[in-house]
């Protein structure tokens, strides 16, 4: 069964690991172009159109985290209970007496399992973990500063 598992991930991240980097890549577009009109929206719209608007932007922000989250966390935490099942087998292995039977099909099943133990990933570019948070929103939050700075320049020559 942890072999098919292992199988399983490995065709999974095979197929949809270019769609995975669509998803991130429009995610990263996504807030940065709802947190760009926000900055617009406080800077030129009247005070209705203001909270209405700065509703509809931090709701689609809103579901663009959600949804991203709801890809990541799923396939980080499929691969930590991979690691702890292999970490399990190692203390059931040291409470076992060396040269039992069970003692020997637990070395059997540790050895098979460090062979199929695998990792979601995109495509092949980058694993798929917790850590890709952070890479995601240190790229929005550069490109968001470029943004201002963009902006604040057309505002000025408008001005």
């Amino acid at each position: 069964m942890y072999r098919i598992l292992g199988e399983s991930v490995d065709v999974f991240s095979d197929l949809f690991g270019h769609q995975i980097i669509c998803i991130l890549l429009k995610f990263c577009v996504e807030t940065i172009s709802g947190l760009n009109y926000l900055f617009i929206i406080v800077l030129s719209a009247d005070e209705e159109l203001f909270y209405r608007l700065l509703t509809a932007n931090l709701s689609a922000i809103t579901l663009a985290v959600w949804n991203v989250s709801m890809l990541i966390f799923p396939m980080d935490s499929a691969t930590k209970e991979a690691k702890k099942f292999i970490d399990l087998c190692y203390k059931i292995q040291a409470q076992l007496n060396e040269n039992s039977k069970e003692g020997e099909a637990l070395t059997k099943l540790i050895n098979c399992s460090h062979n199929f133990q695998r990792s979601f990933h995109a495509a092949g570019f980058f694993f798929i973990n917790k850590g890709i948070i952070f890479s995601l929103v240190g790229n929005v939050a550069t490109y968001y500063i470029i943004m201002i700075q963009l902006n604040e320049n057309q505002y000025q020559k408008c001005g």
